[in-house]
């Protein structure tokens, strides 16, 4: 049996990987991608807004490979206005369920209902791109309640709290249709362009997302691929779950405490108050950032939060 492998020694392998993909992102910017990744309890996604051609959608695609974690990009269309779009839909002239991609990849991770065939022990990252290229909350808004609803990790395998979570796929006339129960083992990511062609997100998105803003660079980089690409292992789901935290690590944190309360009087002072369930988010994000040499830890994360939580609700997503 492999040994499990340690978080560092994870997130040096993608900054490697990056370099070698001549792609250039602070260390910062991937280390709150990675936390926000291992948050998926407390916050159902990770959404990278800017403007287009900042490397939004190579830092998930590389990301994903580096940890060794499967990867599905979904390209958004303007067209979509439900559910269906995103998991397929009941074509009656041919008289079967016609499942996307997602959907697919949905059923190949379910261990619960796809008992025989399901990925065991498996991570997969599904990323929407350009999710706003159409309005969020009709054809994902649901699919948010649902992730939403899930049940604790430990409690999953209890089919009463997990009813709300799962998909049903609608086919007319069939007793039991299949369903789906979008589980840990998948992470969600998002990109989101910031031109005139696209949709703002709503409070709901906003609310359950961890933004992260990639700016415009300061000086154009060569991007010289640095080192050669390494072979990467399949990541296990157990030793990705090794890695997640319980905010019980923090809760006795008295810094920890103490900046959030501050977090919530001054939403409050701003007439744009957040409730429990956003303070248990931001404190789950404080107790899984990576230990880092030379860095502030928990200072660096709930820095990072101010920005990726709190800001985009008192300017909308748009600059």
């Amino acid at each position: 049996d492999a040994p499990l492998e340690n978080e560092a020694d994870a997130i040096k392998r993608v900054e490697r990987r990056l370099r070698a993909s001549g792609l250039d992102y602070p260390a910062r910017t991937l280390r709150a991608f990675h936390t926000a990744m291992k948050v998926n309890e407390t916050t159902q996604m990770a959404v990278l807004a800017g403007i287009s051609g900042t490397g939004k959608s190579q830092l998930p695609r590389q990301y994903a490979a580096g940890m060794g974690i499967g990867f599905l990009q979904v390209p958004v269309q303007p067209r979509w206005d439900s559910p269906q779009d995103l998991m397929g839909f009941y074509n009656y002239i041919e008289g079967k369920f016609r499942p996307t991609d997602m959907a697919r990849a949905l059923w190949a991770l379910d261990e619960i209902h796809n008992t025989e065939n399901a990925l065991e022990d498996r991570m997969m990252m599904v990323l929407l791109d350009e999710m706003n290229l159409a309005r969020v909350e009709y054809y994902f808004s649901d699919f948010l309640s649902r992730l939403e609803s899930r049940p604790r990790p430990d409690k999953v395998d209890d089919a009463n709290l997990r009813k709300d979570a799962e998909i049903e796929f609608e086919i007319p006339k069939m007793q039991n249709p299949p369903r789906i129960f979008p589980g840990y083992n998948l992470l969600f990511a998002g990109t989101m362009n910031e031109d005139e062609s696209t949709q703002s997100l709503s409070d709901k998105v906003v609310d359950r997302a961890n933004i992260l803003r990639f700016s415009a660079p300061k000086q154009i980089k060569n991007g010289r691929a640095e080192g050669t690409l390494e072979d990467t292992m399949a990541l296990s789901r157990e030793t990705w779950s090794r890695w997640v935290r319980p905010i019980t690590d923090v809760d006795g944190d008295a810094q920890v405490n103490k900046r959030v309360e501050q977090m919530v009087d001054l939403m409050r002072e701003f007439k744009r108050p957040f409730g429990h369930r956003l303070g248990r988010a931001i404190m789950a994000y404080a107790a899984n950032y990576p230990e880092v040499e030379g860095g502030r830890g928990v200072d660096d994360a709930l820095a990072d939060q101010v920005e990726m939580r709190l800001l985009p609700k008192l300017r909308g997503v748009e600059v």
